[in-house]
């Protein structure tokens, strides 16, 4: 991993973090703010779901899959502004969309750095998988859910080429 991509990878999710907590306190403001607003159309529904839900689960997503979840945060993004043009019939001004939804940028590119230089897709370092230990340590690791069973069975693998002299 270079000096590049894990600035890039550690701005990503503290900037994330970050707006995550801006979008929940607008949130939470917004519903014990005390006016009474009119009930919400299935614009608003679809609006939501876009901008913040989908971005949140995108930011998200991006702390273990980088390049899914940049790109699922600026999907969302793009097609939240799609949406909200073809409904309002003007584009969102302002920066804050995009600037709530920059992490995701940063998550894709730090993905794709540490891909184009052949590390693995999570950005961890490999491990050398020559004894059953390392293989069954790497298989916990990467199952998830943790209800779901690890992806080594040792009656298949075969371990290390020993020569037989």
């Amino acid at each position: 991993m270079t000096r590049l991509t894990s600035i890039l990878r550690w701005t990503a999710r503290i900037w994330s973090l970050l707006s995550a907590g801006l979008v929940l306190a607008i949130l939470i403001g917004e519903g014990v703010s005390g006016t009474p607003s009119a009930p919400l159309t299935w614009s608003d529904v679809v609006g939501l779901a876009l901008f913040p839900t989908g971005l949140l689960v995108g930011l998200a997503l991006g702390w273990w899959r980088e390049i899914a979840g940049g790109l699922a945060g600026l999907g969302t993004l793009l097609t939240f502004y799609v949406f909200l043009t073809a409904t309002t019939g003007r584009i969102p001004g302002g920066p804050y969309f995009a600037l709530l939804a920059a992490p995701a940028l940063l998550f894709l590119l730090a993905g794709l750095l540490t891909r184009a230089r052949g590390g693995p897709r999570d950005g961890r370092p490999r491990r050398d998988l020559s004894t059953t230990e390392d293989a069954l340590v790497e298989a916990l690791e990467e199952t998830f859910p943790a209800s779901d069973p690890i992806s080594v069975h040792p009656h298949r693998w075969q371990g290390p080429r020993r020569s037989r002299s």
